[in-house]
């Protein structure tokens, strides 16, 4: 956000980035990298609270009169300007008199809290901001049933947050993410997971990258928008994967994309020259669904190290740390440049930046 949109106050929260930006909504909405855009109402540390369930209630109202009541109008007025002029059931209710919404609340933690559940804590949102917004005849108005806007509440024991998701439509609908790609017409990596592995590897006009395990081709699209000019090859064993990244290369190239270069081969015995690619990039099997397959995080090591070129970059996902370590440790012609950690559902996995020597 800072490169892209010259973004300023930039903060890292658990699993959010907030800032504040000049730029128009429709910017931000071309970010790669996020899986969603939010209107910030209220960040902040968990705060100390009483203990005692009536105790508890009666200061979260205080926080919420304090801290999310009086930016409540500022973020209607934005809210429906995020989302009016798109045909969608959100902007027609935005361009309405009467905004329904809900409050979803999350909570974490055993701590803060005390029996106060997070059902109770999205309820006492919901009438705090219904009361004001009726008060001022904004016309935000609470409903379980056919609402057009979900707020969201998280608190847990790093943090409380509260925003107004500026999805074109909301979760119910569809979910009108800046992750959805519609070229994906094949389910492949989560884009901005592929994202983030070529953003990694710092591609450049004219190079050639190779994903070697491929799959339906989600990193080697990733790494195509982040870098237009840049020859993108995949190799897979899986025929069926094959055709699924060959789907979504066609209708990526159906809205401007470079065609990619698709073979059926083994990521341990590449039909490739030596140091014929600058680039790999791979999410590497790991977890109950690919099994463990002794040696190839070895073999296939081996193996990319012989087509990349010397200084070449190699960005590689996985879960399995101390294994592809080991590896890397024992070649000499691999240095490590970093490490970088990424969720991908509730698994914690790690792409590894190694310079080829």
């Amino acid at each position: 956000v800072t490169e892209s949109l010259a973004a300023t106050g930039v903060t890292v929260l658990q699993g959010k980035v907030a800032f504040r930006t000049a730029a128009p909504l429709a910017a931000v909405r071309l970010l790669h990298s996020a899986e969603s855009v939010s209107l910030l109402c209220w960040a902040s540390p968990m705060p100390r609270m009483p203990c005692g369930d009536e105790a508890f209630s009666d200061a979260f109202r205080c926080l919420l009169a304090r801290e999310v009541l009086p930016q409540s109008a500022a973020l209607e007025k934005a809210w429906r300007a995020a989302v009016n002029g798109v045909p969608t059931a959100a902007s027609e209710a935005a361009q309405a008199s009467s905004v329904p919404f809900r409050v979803t609340a999350r909570r974490g933690g055993a701590e803060n809290g005390g029996g106060v559940t997070r059902q109770e804590l999205g309820r006492m949102l919901a009438e705090a901001w219904h009361d004001a917004s009726a008060a001022r005849r904004g016309g935000f108005c609470a409903t379980a049933r056919g609402y057009a806007l979900e707020i969201l509440l998280q608190w847990s024991s790093a943090q409380v947050v509260v925003e107004l998701p500026a999805h074109t439509e909301c979760r119910r609908l569809t979910t009108g993410r800046l992750s959805a790609r519609s070229y994906c017409v094949a389910p492949a990596l989560h884009p901005p997971i592929g994202w983030a592995l070529a953003s990694l590897a710092e591609l450049r006009p004219g190079c050639r990258v190779l994903d070697p395990m491929c799959g339906r081709a989600g990193v080697l699209l990733e790494a195509a928008r982040l870098q237009p000019l840049a020859a993108c090859v995949g190799c897979d064993r899986n025929a069926a994967q094959l055709e699924g990244a060959a789907a979504n290369a066609d209708a990526a190239a159906r809205q401007g994309a470079l065609p990619l270069l698709l073979m059926h081969a083994d990521a341990t015995r590449l039909p490739l020259h030596d140091g014929s690619v600058d680039a790999v990039l791979s999410d590497l099997p790991f977890g109950r669904k690919h099994g463990r397959r002794e040696g190839l995080y070895a073999a296939a090591l081996r193996e990319w190290r012989r087509v990349l070129r010397p200084g070449g970059c190699a960005v590689l996902l996985t879960t399995r740390k101390a294994e592809l370590a080991e590896v890397v440790s024992a070649d000499p012609a691999w240095a490590k440049v970093g490490r970088h950690h990424l969720m991908i559902g509730a698994l914690m996995a790690c792409a590894h930046v190694l310079r080829r020597q």
